[in-house]
């Protein structure tokens, strides 16, 4: 009974899976959206900050994997607030609709990169 409960949880999981993949197509994001879907998803936060849970869960797990991964990097954001990153990038998504919010995410990766913070507190 556990293993078919699993079963059909990873399946409802995985029915709603979107992929990704960075500009070079050399590596992938899962669970992404695209651009048009953020900027309105971005709109609802204004009205109900609750709508922006899972934007701003994925923007939070997006960044501490660059933090994770990326050598020599702390903080990539440079302890911009949340807020100014999903602000940051529904101004991109704006001009990119077609596009994925994972792309969007990467330019600012690669903008953020000089100013990122190495080391610990």
């Amino acid at each position: 009974m556990r293993a078919a409960l699993l079963a059909v949880g990873f399946t409802v999981m995985m029915s709603g899976v979107a992929v990704a993949a960075g500009i070079d197509e050399l590596w992938r994001v899962t669970r992404s959206r695209n651009c048009a879907d953020y900027v309105s998803a971005y709109a609802k936060t204004a009205r109900n900050p609750n709508d922006g849970v899972a934007i701003a869960s994925w923007l939070i797990g997006y960044t501490t994997a660059i933090n994770l991964w990326r050598p020599g990097t702390f903080d990539i954001s440079d302890e911009m607030a949340l807020k100014g990153i999903m602000l940051r990038l529904e101004i991109w998504c704006r001009n990119n609709p077609i596009d994925d919010i994972a792309i969007g995410m990467e330019i600012m990766v690669y903008e953020l990169d000089p100013k990122r913070q190495q080391g610990g507190p």
